[in-house]
């Protein structure tokens, strides 16, 4: 198997971040040589970062950390760890525990196959725990995303995806989004770029702290159409 970083992006996770952090030491300790873990504080306000010194010290030959102190959101904090990597695949996670790292080697496996492979809670095979005001949000965030991009995902923002080297370098120098919908333009690019995509079933459970709320949708909306203007416009 290739070796593959994971990159944990965080923004103020002190409190939830702890037990899945220490769950993916124990997974990539397990796999001996097979992963480097580069975690990003994007601008936390709170522990954060503490918290992720202190996990390197006691793993400095498995753990890096990028930390900058302002706030730039997840897409700028995910391009600015992929742009540094130079192993043969890269996978970004989700740093609350949602997504076990269970999870990692299914994602893995289909990059043999495929240049990008990402998890989705909207297949039949998935296992999604969630509360109904979170599936009402996903189902209008995606409608919106297909009517504007139509790119047919119907999981646009779960929190794993895994990219073969050459895929991530060239989609994420391009990126042009900083924030949450920074996903929606990587699937925009996958497709403009004809890189091969495959989608997976995944287990996912819920976690309060969620920093998406049922009126972001709504908000994000504007932003999507302002991408979208972007993208057909401005040199891709």
């Amino acid at each position: 198997m290739a070796q593959t970083t994971i990159i944990v992006p965080l923004y103020n996770e002190e409190k939830r971040a702890v037990t899945f952090l220490n769950e993916l030491i124990e997974f990539c300790k397990f796999h001996k040589g097979l992963f480097k873990i580069l975690l990003v504080n994007d601008g936390s306000e709170d522990g954060t970062l503490f918290l992720l010194k202190l996990i390197k010290k006691t793993n400095d030959d498995l753990v890096q950390i990028i930390s900058y102190p302002e706030n730039k959101g997840k897409g700028y904090a995910v391009r600015s760890a992929i742009l540094t990597c130079k192993t043969e695949y890269v996978i970004f996670i989700d740093s609350d525990g949602s997504i076990s790292t269970k999870e990692i080697p299914k994602i893995l496996e289909e990059l043999e196959n495929f240049d990008v492979v990402v998890g989705s809670r909207a297949l039949k095979n998935s296992k999604v725990n969630q509360p109904i005001y979170r599936k009402l949000t996903a189902l209008i965030f995606n409608f919106l995303v297909n009517i504007i991009f139509s790119t047919n995902i119907q999981d646009n923002l779960c929190g794993i995806k895994g990219f073969n080297k050459h895929a991530a370098h060239i989609l994420f120098s391009k990126l042009q989004t900083n924030r949450w919908i920074f996903d929606v333009e990587i699937f925009y690019r996958i497709r403009k770029e004809k890189f091969t995509l495959q989608q997976i079933p995944i287990s996912w459970k819920y976690k309060n702290g969620s920093k998406i709320r049922f009126y972001d949708p709504f908000l994000m909306f504007i932003n999507l159409i302002i991408l979208r203007l972007k993208l057909t416009f401005c040199a891709l």
